[in-house]
């Protein structure tokens, strides 16, 4: 696999990361990596000084093509930046994930990154995060917050408007989640 012979090294003899902008740009070819003259004088032409990398419109995240591999970019700028490969998740914490400046990343456990979430998931309705409306007819107030952690399900109250939900929820968010931005 690409990302297992893929050294710090190797990688910034092929791109150079600017960690203020979050930006890859490709260098020019070592004169060994060419298979002719024609195809070196094509490819500087064609590539060097140029943005490295695209934008994954269905994740969302940048991505670049190194040895026929597609490696996510914020994996690629942690590796450039600290000279190895990232030991468990890379995080965005503005939770942007096409914004790979370096102070934006930070190495964290799966549990912590799923803590950085920012917005309801789109197959929701239109309410803000942690925020349920109740549909029982008997209930005056309609709205309840609830979060999970360690597995458990925290359930914070019942709320007139959503606001006061959500306001609960990023109060309990701050309290339990340690890997929480908001």
């Amino acid at each position: 696999m690409a990302a297992e012979i893929l050294s710090a090294k190797r990688l910034r003899e092929l791109v150079h990361y600017d960690p203020d902008t979050g930006i890859f740009t490709w260098l020019a070819r070592p004169k060994n990596s060419f298979s002719g003259p024609r195809s070196a004088a094509m490819w500087h032409t064609r590539y060097c000084g140029k943005r490295a990398g695209s934008l994954n419109k269905t994740l969302g995240y940048e991505t670049i093509r190194l040895f026929g591999c597609t490696q996510l970019s914020h994996r690629m700028a942690w590796l450039y930046m600290t000279h190895e490969m990232p030991k468990n998740e890379v995080d965005h914490i503005n939770g942007e994930r096409a914004d790979n400046r370096f102070c934006n990343l930070r190495d964290v456990s799966p549990q912590i990154n799923k803590q950085n979430i920012r917005t309801a998931p789109r197959k929701r309705e239109k309410l803000p995060l942690g925020v349920y409306r109740v549909t029982r007819d008997n209930l005056k107030k309609s709205f309840t917050a609830s979060l999970s952690f360690n597995g458990r399900h925290i359930f914070l109250g019942y709320f007139l408007t959503e606001e006061e939900a959500h306001f609960a929820y990023v109060e309990a968010k701050r309290k339990w989640h340690a890997g929480c931005t908001i």
